[in-house]
Parts: structure tokens; C-alpha cells; sequence
């Protein structure tokens, strides 16, 4: 087991969803105007890198995390190279944002639209996923970079099997590597076993959390289980939402 720094719990606010009426790139000065200090986004291939940084210095924010993926499978060793190649081009991209974290997601199906690894049987999906994650926490570690796998869910295709807090855990787990940690989603929690039992079985992986619309209700809730875990990791709101939305007061006061 490693030991990670204490720093407190940190709030972001994503700036693909939040703002929607607004331009993209003026969603910055929007989440500032909001009172928070940490954005993120995930895809960044069609962004202008120039208007971000300036957007960034200009409105006094840090980038919390980018997608260290865009569809490529950690499960599919056919698609080994090409996945391993992408994060290489997302760590550089975070650090000419002066940013640390890459989130990399389990889904069975990425913007590419291919389905990952359909065609390979379980333990051929968790061998690839594990040699793959080896390899992505080295180059993580070089760069001085964390990531986190994001568990993610297709219920039509089910093709990819690292779908839930504990079977991606149990990967992170044998990898081993201060430098690959999980991601939960409080939104998909239920159907992963909860939020509680995830954060007292893995709290020892996770360092960041994403809530989305569907766990808004359940801000004060879910604050408390955080609180009560000692969580002190990044906690991502990616709710969609206009300018004025009331949930941005329930965000703000988590």
C-alpha cells in the first residue's frame, strides 16, 4: 500500500458541461465568477491550447485533469499501441497546461466508435488491461503525472469488463504504482456496489470523484460520506447545466 499526500479536498468544475448557453472558451471566466479556483475538461484534440492558457492565467484557474484517452481500449491488445501512443500526446498536453492528472476510462466504447476488445475473451481483456496500465503508469511516473481509471459502464455491449469499483481496484491493485489510482463516478456508485463500501474497500486508490446530474440530489450525502472517509482527493462536478442554474448554488456549497 502507498502513502499519498494530504492536501485537503479539492472542487472542480467542468467546463464542458456547466455554461452550456456560453461558448466554451468563455466558461472559464464563468467558473471563476462562481467562486472556484480548479477546472477540468476530458477531450482536448479540437481545443486552441493558446485560449485555454490565456483563459487559465487570465481568470486565475488551474486545470485539474484532461482525458488521457479518446477512445482507444486498455483492454484490447490490438489496440495496445495506438492507446499507449494517445497517452503519450495527453501528458504532454496536460503539462503545457501545467496540469498532473489524466483520466482514462474503462468504456466499452470510445469517440472512435469501436467496440473494445468484443472480440476477445475475459482473461485475454484483463491480461491486455494489465500489461497496458503497467506500461501507462510508467509513463506516468517519468512524467511526473497521476492517472486515474475511470470505471465505466455499457449495458448494451458489456464487451469490456472493467466495468465496476472493484474489478478495475483489483487491476490497480497489481499494477502497483503511486502513479495509477482510480476514479470513482458517485452517479454510477449504486450500480457498483455504492459509494460507501467502494470508498472503504479502495479509498486507499481513490483520489478523484465525479458527480454528474444524477448524484446532485444527494450532494449533502455524499459530502459527508467524503468527509467521513477522509477523502482529500479531487472531486469533479460534471453536471449539465445553463448559467443560473440553482444546482450551481448546491455545488457551490458542497
Amino acid at each position: 500500500m502507498y502513502l499519498y499526500e494530504r492536501s485537503g479536498m479539492k472542487k472542480s468544475l467542468s467546463v464542458e458541461t456547466m455554461f452550456d448557453d456560453v461558448p466554451f472558451y468563455d466558461r472559464f471566466a464563468k467558473a471563476r465568477a462562481a467562486g472556484f479556483d480548479w477546472v477540468e475538461f476530458s477531450a482536448w484534440t479540437s481545443l486552441e491550447f493558446s485560449r485555454i492558457t490565456d483563459a487559465l492565467a487570465e481568470h486565475h484557474l488551474r486545470l485539474a485533469s484532461i482525458a488521457g484517452a479518446e477512445g482507444q481500449s486498455l483492454a484490447d491488445p490490438d489496440q495496445r499501441d495506438e492507446f499507449l501512443e494517445f497517452l503519450s500526446q495527453s501528458i504532454a498536453v496536460a503539462k503545457s497546461f501545467d496540469c498532473t492528472n489524466l483520466i482514462i476510462e474503462t468504456g466499452a466504447k470510445g469517440l472512435s466508435g469501436r467496440l473494445a476488445a468484443a472480440s476477445h475473451q475475459d482473461f485475454v481483456k484483463a491480461s491486455a488491461a494489465t500489461r497496458t496500465l503497467d506500461d501507462a503508469a510508467r509513463k506516468a511516473t517519468r512524467a511526473g503525472v497521476t492517472l486515474y481509471l475511470k470505471p465505466v459502464r455499457d449495458s448494451k455491449t458489456r464487451t469490456l469488463g472493467l466495468d465496476t469499483i472493484p474489478s478495475s481496484g483489483e487491476v490497480v491493485r497489481m499494477v502497483g504504482s503511486p502513479a495509477l489510482r482510480l476514479l470513482m463516478d458517485v452517479g454510477t456508485a449504486d450500480s457498483i456496489g455504492g459509494a460507501d463500501s467502494a470508498l472503504k474497500r479502495y479509498g486507499d486508490l481513490i483520489g478523484y470523484v465525479h458527480i454528474g446530474n444524477t448524484a446532485v440530489p444527494s450532494l449533502p450525502a455524499i459530502r459527508r460520506t467524503l468527509t467521513t472517509t477522509g477523502f482529500d482527493g479531487f472531486v469533479g462536478f460534471s453536471a449539465w447545466a445553463e448559467s443560473g442554474d440553482p444546482l450551481l448554488e448546491q455545488i457551490r456549497q458542497f
